[in-house]
């Protein structure tokens, strides 16, 4: 394509500035008095000029033209650009979650001393708590497709949850006023017709749960974490117990959803959190 300050700085000035070098009258020139001046002069001269105004009012127009089609690929790129960007939002709506129906909490009892027996009662360190809150989710759009891989699974064996090994699609945090998990432990498990995959399409349910405790399948009953290393909660003092204010938060990638819910006065062993 050809650039404005080319054409301007070489053909236009060359045949302008050769146009104004033609019409300059020479006035060096001298004529004795009276002597008539040559009708072939003066008619060359015309000729000239009007060649010259010629040149002038073409070299205009061509730099008209290229001034105009570098303004409109100007703006026919500035258009690209938004067409690209809304797009791009329409796909982060279609990517949401969103959470059907209210949640519900799992009560149990955590192993504070860590002895593999549970002791509740005025005075004991064992504790009853939250140990795994539940939701469940749908595409925001028909044409919404999110990805659900886990970090964990559970199979009620042994210990739960287990490492997925997967390379998780979303993640997941829990906060309290005392606690601020920012990789929670979480799993689902999709209700209903589904195509037997961890992507979220449409007419699909998923249950996520999160788990703040691991469970102890053979003792039944709940550990604390065991630290940095793992994402549940680690001390007593951390445990969702009663009247507490939580946040979750998911991170699908294209959104974060959140759930806050308080726990109420008392714990029964299947708590609704409206």
């Amino acid at each position: 394509m050809l650039s404005t300050g080319r054409l301007t700085g070489g053909l236009f000035d060359r045949l302008f500035f050769r146009a104004i070098a033609r019409g300059v009258p020479k006035s060096t020139v001298r004529r004795g008095p009276g002597a008539p001046e040559s009708s072939s002069r003066r008619g060359r001269e015309r000729g000239i000029s009007s060649i010259d105004t010629a040149i002038v009012m073409i070299s205009l127009i061509i730099v008209g033209a290229v001034t105009a089609s570098a303004l409109l690929n100007v703006a026919l790129f500035g258009a690209e650009e938004t067409k690209v960007a809304s797009f791009g939002a329409i796909e982060k709506i279609q990517g949401a979650l969103v959470i059907r129906g209210g949640a519900s909490a799992i009560r149990g009892s955590v192993d504070v001393d860590g002895d593999d027996v549970i002791v509740i009662s005025p005075g004991s360190v064992d504790q009853n708590a939250v140990v795994t809150v539940k939701f469940l989710v749908t595409g925001s759009a028909p044409e919404s497709v999110v990805d659900l891989t886990p970090p964990y699974t559970f199979d009620s064996a042994g210990t739960d949850p287990d490492a997925s090994g997967l390379s998780p699609g979303s993640i997941m945090s829990f906060t309290t006023v005392d606690v601020i998990v920012t990789e929670a432990a979480w799993t689902v498990a999709f209700i209903g017709t589904n195509d037997g995959d961890y992507l979220l399409e449409d007419g699909e349910k998923a249950e996520i749960t999160l788990w703040l405790q691991s469970q102890d399948i053979v003792n039944n009953l709940w550990d604390l974490g065991a630290g940095a290393g793992d994402p549940f909660l680690d001390l007593a003092t951390e445990l969702l117990q009663t009247d507490t204010l939580f946040e979750i938060g998911l991170d699908v990638g294209a959104g974060v959803i959140t759930l806050g819910r308080t726990t109420p006065g008392s714990l029964d062993p299947i708590v609704f959190l409206e």
